[in-house]
């Protein structure tokens, strides 16, 4: 059975691409979308809608898919318009790799 992957802001660009990627590698593609409509383009591309909004209902995005596997993709260009600082400030924050990661990954 092929592994199920969540990807979140599913329908940007950049989300798009991704469960296309993903799908085309064999994973079962769940994505989130804030509206039934824009899940129509999901389905037209092989991802099952997960309508819901990320940023505050992810508990319920995770169980609906059913997921063990989570690409997280936002929209930090468009957030970064409200506050700049802000949003350069987190993304600076650097997340580090997982302990049993090669030694190249860093």
């Amino acid at each position: 059975m092929p592994e199920k992957v969540l990807v979140t802001n599913a329908t940007g660009k950049a989300g798009r691409e991704c469960c296309r990627a993903l799908s085309d590698a064999g994973y079962t593609v769940f994505g989130t979308t804030r509206s039934e409509h824009s899940g129509k383009s999901l389905t037209n591309i092989g991802v099952t809608p997960v309508v819901c909004d990320y940023t505050k209902e992810m508990p319920k995005a995770l169980q609906v898919s059913g997921a063990k596997l989570l690409l997280f993709i936002t929209d930090f260009f468009k957030a970064a318009k409200n506050n700049a600082d802000t949003e350069e400030a987190e993304s600076t924050d650097d997340v580090p790799p997982p302990s049993n990661a090669p030694d190249n990954a860093t």
